[in-house]
Parts: structure tokens; C-alpha cells; sequence
């Protein structure tokens, strides 16, 4: 096998020239010969350096077993490692293909000058239909070195003349292209695509009315994974995990999706105009049961608007809803108790009567934070855990999994039995006792605590603690083997 150098320490701004110059001879692929300096692809999570000098030695017919190629090809060591998969196929002409698909089959393209680095990969593909057939993912990222206010724009057709060249592209991603003649429609997309998953990120005045959400829908009907994220003023998202999106509030007004449009999860953080995104989901007719409904807000003043809104969109459609997670957490305001106390009020009040008479509901979670301030009495935050017991007695009892988290903050050595209110003996036990035995399918109760961003985690002494103690203050679910303790 031929000699090889490992990646080096220090890199300098590799080339596409460079990568077509180290593996013309290899793999036996044209490239290109005119590109531009300072342009380099990456493969999968990790960028390939291709300036490596290798030993290149007559290409021979393969003279072993192509099972017992495959198998060496199974070692993490030779498709991880460029050098090593350039040294193998220069040995044996019959891992070619094998090598090729390897090196091809996630392609990042990313450049601070997107017109010529587009224009030299668009070349590539047309001189390279071998490499073509290999690549699987795409994402092209030019937004790394490109600043908006600079006005670089990429064709539109060229970037639809591109990927019409890849045949088995099941994934691609758009980041930050301003398009010169595709704003606002679908132009740059290659018809009759077998993609999977697309997601468009930063491309700023995109959609400019409902109807560009609307051919969205009905041309990628058959995309299982959409994501249309930061197009336009958008502060937050709903992402639909099969067929869906984040829209912009102020582009639509309104719309109708494809009764072949399902969805499973609604994740809602932070959203200026929570109706905008609930209308187009009220309009999928498809629409009888969600997964999971996450209510997570790191703007408080977007709360109200959000568990309203959600509220009715829940008790007018007769969506039945299996999950429901709602987390007071990561906004700045929640480390006064009394803002907890205030929102876990109005999301009692709007939100949880539309899900007490859904009898689908299987599980509920509710993240809270705890405060480690010695300055905080222990009184707001028991009386946020208060209406937390409300909410339980709430639920309807078909639910079977009760998942509360406390979010701990703690950055010294002691702790003091007021910051967890499960700790305190102000703690209503019997009250919680109450509400929780009004489910007769329960299958478990976890009491998860987990340490925010920079805090020190429970010790193991303090966590045994806090399970006895629960333990011993739920005698009755302690014998029936549900109660359960995590960190996280």
C-alpha cells in the first residue's frame, strides 16, 4: 500500500483545485481546471484538506476477493480518514467505486465568493457524472463569509441547472443564497426531485405572499422532512417533524394546504403572531391527532398570545393531543418567582381546560426553574408548584406518564433544602398525593432535575435526599413501583 500523510496541523485555505488535482489520479474523475483560489469542500461533519502528498504507483487489477474488500472498507479507519481511502484505491482499481461513493455522498459547499464557487462546482458535476451519481446530501452553506449588505446574489437557473445534475439527492440544504430571479417562487428546483428532506435557512424576502407557502406544499408533497427557518423577521418556529415549516407571521394571510399535508408535533417558542401559524394548521384537514404540543417561551411577553391562541385552536379543531410539554425556563425574567407564578396562572387558565377533556393525552411534562438565590424565600416558588398541582388535577385521567422537571441552578458547594420546593417542608405532599391518584393507568411519576447552562448538578448525597424524601411523602405510588428519579 502506498505511503500517506495524515492530515495536517495547520491548515492554510484549501481549493477545489487542490481537491481535483489530489483525486483526478485517485479516482479517476475529471474536474475542472480553471477555478478560484481559496474555495474548499467539506464532507460530512468534517472538512477534507486535500493539499496531502501521495505516493501514486501503477493503479493494478484487484487481485482479492471483493468480499474481503468489503470487509476491510467496514473499518471505521478507511472511510474516515481521506488519505487512507486515496492509498486503498490506488492498490486495488476495484474499490474505486466503492471510495468514490464514499467521498461524494455528503458534499458542503461554502465559499465567501458564492458566484465563483458555485459556478466551479457547477462544472465539476458537468464533467464528473460518476461523481454525480454519489452524492446523497447537499448543503450549501455560503453564508460563513458572505454578509448580506454585500449584494452577491447566485442565478437561479444555475442553481437549478445543478441540481437537476444529482439523480440521487435525498437531502439539501439552501443557507443564506440571496437568488437573483428565484425570489418567491420555486424556480431553483429541479422538478421531478426524489428529495427527502429540504431545509431553506436565511433567505430573506423569500415568500411573499400565502401563495408561495402554498406551492411550497404542493410541490413537496412527498418531502418527508421541511424546514423553512429565518425568512424574513421571524423570532420564532412551529416545525412539523413529517411534512412542515416555519412561517413568517407577516407574509400570510392566508392559505390552504393539501388535505394530504399530516403533522405530528407543534413546537412553539417565542412567536410574535402564534395565530398566524395556528390558522394554516386549523386548515389541514388531516390534522385529528397530534404527538406532541411544546409550549417553550424565552420572550414572556410572546406568552400570552401563544397559550391563548393555542388554547382555542385546541378546543375548536378537537385535535387530540397525546404529549403535552410546557418549560418555563430559559427567558431572563423567570428568576423572579413571581413571573413563574404569573405564567404557570395564565397557562393553567387557557391552556389546560382545552386538554382535560382530550382522552388521548399520555403524557405531560412540566420544566420549571428553582431559584438559588438566599435572597428568595421559599413561598413564590411553592406557590408555582401549587398550581402545578392544579394542573395535574386538570389532566385527564387517561394520562400515564407525569414527568415534572426542576432546571437547578446552583454555583457554590451548599444548598439549602428552600431551593427545591420537593425539599421544603411547606410542601403540599397530600395535595399532590390527591392529584396524582385520580389516574388510574399511571405508569410512572419522574421527578428530573437538571442543571441549567454553567450551574453545578446535583451531588449524589443531595439526590438521595430528595428521593427519600419523596418517596417517603408518596407512600402509595412508592408501593405501586411508578415513582422515578433522573438527572439530567
Amino acid at each position: 500500500m502506498s505511503e500517506y500523510y495524515g492530515p495536517p496541523t495547520a491548515y492554510t485555505s484549501p481549493s477545489i483545485l487542490s481537491l481535483a488535482e489530489g483525486l483526478q489520479a485517485t479516482l479517476g474523475i475529471s474536474y475542472p481546471t480553471s477555478l478560484t483560489n481559496g474555495q474548499y469542500l467539506e464532507y460530512g461533519s468534517e472538512r477534507v484538506y486535500p493539499e496531502i502528498p501521495i505516493y501514486y504507483p501503477p493503479i493494478s487489477v484487484a487481485s482479492l476477493p471483493r468480499e474481503v474488500i468489503d470487509n476491510i472498507l467496514k473499518f471505521d479507519i478507511i472511510w474516515q480518514c481521506l488519505p487512507t481511502l486515496k492509498a486503498c484505491a490506488l492498490v486495488c482499481s476495484a474499490w474505486l467505486p466503492l471510495v468514490r461513493e464514499l467521498l461524494f455522498e455528503t458534499l458542503v459547499v461554502t465559499d465567501g465568493h458564492p458566484t465563483n464557487n458555485f459556478k466551479a462546482f457547477d462544472l465539476l458535476l458537468k464533467k464528473s457524472p460518476g461523481v454525480c451519481y454519489c452524492i446523497r446530501a447537499l448543503s450549501l452553506r455560503p453564508d460563513r463569509l458572505l454578509e448580506s449588505r454585500t449584494g452577491k446574489t447566485l442565478n437561479s437557473t444555475t442553481l437549478r441547472e445543478m441540481l437537476a445534475y444529482l439523480p440521487r439527492l435525498t437531502a439539501l440544504e439552501i443557507n443564506g443564497l440571496r437568488l437573483d430571479g428565484g425570489e418567491g417562487n420555486l424556480s431553483f428546483l429541479p422538478p421531478h426531485s426524489c428529495l427527502e428532506e429540504l431545509k431553506i435557512t436565511n433567505m430573506h424576502s423569500w415568500m411573499n405572499s400565502g401563495k408561495d407557502m402554498l406551492d411550497i406544499f404542493s410541490v413537496f408533497s412527498h418531502v418527508q422532512t421541511l424546514r423553512l427557518e429565518r425568512l424574513g423577521q421571524l423570532k420564532g418556529a412551529i416545525i412539523f417533524e413529517d411534512h412542515g415549516a416555519c412561517f413568517t407571521p407577516d407574509m400570510i394571510s392566508s392559505i390552504k394546504i393539501p388535505r394530504s399535508l399530516t403533522t405530528s408535533c407543534i413546537y412553539m417558542a417565542s412567536i410574535s403572531q402564534p395565530h398566524f401559524y395556528l390558522e394554516v394548521l386549523k386548515q389541514a384537514h388531516s390534522l385529528d391527532t397530534l404527538e406532541a404540543v411544546t409550549v417553550e417561551c424565552e420572550d414572556a411577553q410572546l406568552l400570552p398570545g401563544i397559550t391563548s391562541d393555542l388554547g382555542s385552536f385546541l378546543t375548536d379543531s378537537g385535535t387530540n393531543v397525546l404529549e403535552l410539554n410546557i418549560s418555563l425556563v430559559n427567558c431572563w425574567r423567570y428568576r423572579q418567582p413571581i413571573y413563574i407564578e404569573t405564567d404557570c396562572a395564565r397557562i393553567y387558565g387557557e391552556l389546560v381546560p382545552a386538554i382535560q377533556y382530550m382522552p388521548s393525552l399520555h403524557m405531560f411534562t412540566l420544566s420549571l426553574l428553582a431559584q438559588h438565590n438566599p435572597e428568595v424565600t421559599a413561598r413564590p416558588t411553592l406557590d408555582v408548584w401549587s398550581i402545578m398541582i392544579s394542573m395535574l388535577s386538570a389532566l385527564p385521567p387517561t394520562t400515564q406518564i407525569i414527568n415534572l422537571v426542576l432546571e437547578v441552578e446552583k454555583y457554590d458547594e451548599t444548598f439549602q433544602d428552600r431551593h427545591l420546593p420537593w425539599l421544603s417542608p411547606h410542601f403540599n405532599w397530600t395535595r399532590l398525593q390527591v392529584a396524582l391518584n385520580r389516574f388510574p393507568y399511571l405508569e410512572a411519576v419522574r421527578f428530573i432535575s437538571s442543571a441549567v447552562a454553567g450551574a453545578i448538578a446535583l451531588n449524589n448525597s443531595e439526590w438521595d435526599l430528595e428521593g427519600r424524601k419523596i418517596t417517603y411523602y408518596l407512600p402509595e405510588l412508592a408501593e405501586r413501583g411508578i415513582l422515578r428519579f433522573g438527572m439530567i
